[in-house]
């Protein structure tokens, strides 16, 4: 796959002026086992520095919102197996959250078919939020890499969710914003991940992830509903 610049998202290019798939001078590699980073043609940086960065920084990059960071992650390397099991944790997490937050109690058995039914409801705001996100994005603008890959950014955006945890421990009737703040932190990295992956604008990301969080409010909005209302019985 080619590599691009982190700094300008130019395609990364060889000393023969071809599209590179490698961010160092693969032959210099070969020989001497020296890593040296290629300089980008267009903007003249190093293409990729955070090849040399330790994960710590390169995630540290990633929530204060640095594009260089996302290009990284999301094109010049492959982290599908980590985002995956992140978006699985944070899925078992957000519907452990919904089970803490509105739970009524009843039996051992009841709690715990309670606990993964508000899993489920989880899953389906998920799929309701990647549905949109990807229908509204594949008709207003053009994905630079694959649908595999804005997916896969897609989750990476919900992992942002994880963070409902610490909410839920430190929330008062003083700190409820934390909620908020989670769900403004998640619609600004579906913004970036979107502006990453596509040739639009930030206000037509930021147009295009605020309906697909907007479905998924309604969508969680429409089940709390649904779960609140007494059933009568026949």
């Amino acid at each position: 796959m080619t590599k691009i610049c982190i700094n300008c998202g130019a395609p990364v290019l060889g000393k023969t002026g071809e599209e590179s798939s490698k961010l160092f001078d693969e032959n210099l590699y070969n020989k001497t086992k020296i890593l040296k980073l290629l300089p980008c043609e267009k903007c003249g940086t190093i293409c990729d520095r955070y090849l040399e960065y330790e994960g710590t920084l390169i995630l540290l990059d990633l929530a204060l919102q640095n594009k260089a960071a996302y290009r990284h992650v999301l094109i010049n390397e492959n982290h599908t197996s980590t985002i995956l099991k992140m978006s699985l944790l944070t899925l078992i997490v957000e519907g452990y959250c919904r089970w803490a937050t509105f739970q009524t109690g009843g039996q051992f058995f009841e709690q715990e078919f309670q606990f993964y039914t508000n899993v489920g409801e989880a899953l389906t705001s998920l799929v309701v939020y990647l549905l949109v996100s990807v229908f509204i994005i594949l008709n207003t603008s053009l994905v630079r890499t694959s649908v595999t890959r804005l997916v896969l950014g897609l989750l990476l955006a919900y992992c942002t969710r994880f963070l409902k945890l610490a909410a839920l421990l430190w929330v008062t009737a003083d700190t409820t914003f934390l909620w908020s703040f989670v769900d403004f932190f998640f619609l600004i990295t579906s913004i970036n991940v979107a502006q990453v992956l596509t040739d639009q604008h930030r206000l037509g990301c930021g147009i295009a992830m605020s309906m697909a969080h907007i479905a998924m409010q309604i969508n969680d909005r429409s089940s709390f509903v649904l779960e609140s209302s007494p059933v009568p019985c026949l």
